[in-house]
């Protein structure tokens, strides 16, 4: 249903990103320079999304929230020399002004409905302000909440399931995917989730019309991110899930939590080709594409918003 409610960050502040890389650990991209605004306190903080295709650089404002290190960030404390970080920034607050109007008036805070992708209708003439996650983890909380919520139409109600589950079989399959369980109807499923915070308005073969108004929410959701160049495991993932999916009855599914609204269809990135043709090849294959999106609030609230986003498939 439109408008639940998903997920919520607790302790989510204001925060102005200083310099990314940490002007402390240079060398450390996972790191940023922060100040938060409500008491001007400056520190260090965890920055997982790395650049997020523009969405985590210096001077941007951010939303950050105690969060301290675990298992998956030993790497980043190692290099830190036994200090070690408090914060880590989830959202970054993404805005943009109608810029054909003559006078431009201040981008307006303005959350009172949960908008729906593509939706021309606002009170604000087109201003977008958007807070969009961009902390990578954050993906696999909102669908385990989906799941429980049974908000996607391709997956039905769940009986159970567990996160980060190791499949090996032999000679074939072995990946740890983000989720597995079994349906009420008995069936198992299978589920490998992804952030998706990406998105443009030319991506692909897609132009802008010069000749039409400048829509603000007429962009690409799109992933892998531009500047994201390993993908191998990513693409491994999906070829596990594609021979599971052709030697089992077993749903399979890919999951791109789209954290934005000001877009109006999903595309797999035009810059990775080895990427778009193991989607192209797992779906071929039976494997489903679930584009969930979801909004969220300056106070770090999410809500779902549908999970039929047009999906651009690859051709070529």
């Amino acid at each position: 249903m439109a408008g639940q409610f998903v997920l919520q960050i607790v302790g989510i502040t204001e925060a102005k990103l200083l310099s990314r890389p940490s002007t402390k650990y240079p060398t450390v991209d996972g790191l940023s320079d922060i100040c938060i605004l409500k008491d001007k306190r400056e520190m260090v903080a965890h920055t997982p999304s790395h650049d997020g295709d523009g969405l985590a650089e210096t001077g941007l404002d951010i939303l950050v929230a105690p969060c301290p290190p675990d298992e998956d960030d030993d790497a980043v404390v190692a290099a830190m020399n036994g200090e070690t970080f408090t914060h880590t920034i989830f959202l970054s607050i993404f805005r943009e002004v109608n810029d054909r109007k003559i006078l431009p008036k201040p981008v307006k805070y303005k959350k009172t409905n949960v908008p729906t992708p593509g939706d021309s209708d606002s009170d604000d003439d087109d201003d977008n302000e958007q807070f969009i996650a961009i902390n990578p983890k954050i993906a696999i909380e909102v669908m385990e909440s989906a799941i429980e919520k049974h908000l996607m139409a391709l997956l039905p109600p769940v009986k159970q399931f567990k996160r980060n589950i190791e499949i090996k079989l032999e000679g074939k399959v072995d990946s740890t995917f983000s989720f597995v369980g079994f349906c009420t109807d008995g069936i198992p499923f299978i589920m490998e989730v992804n952030n998706v915070p990406f998105a443009s308005y030319t991506h692909g073969n897609r132009i802008k019309d010069e000749n039409c108004k400048y829509r603000l929410n007429a962009k690409t959701a799109y992933f892998p991110g531009n500047n994201c160049t390993n993908t191998a495991a990513m693409i491994k993932k999906i070829k596990d899930l594609t021979t599971i999916k052709t030697e089992s009855v077993t749903r399979c599914l890919l999951g791109y939590v789209i954290e934005r609204t000001d877009i109006d269809r999903f595309e797999f990135s035009a810059t990775n080709h080895e990427y778009r043709a193991a989607v192209r090849n797992a779906v071929e294959h039976g494997v489903d594409i679930v584009p969930l999106v979801v909004s969220w609030t300056k106070d770090g609230v999410a809500f779902f918003v549908t999970d039929e986003l047009p999906v651009v498939y690859p051709v070529v």
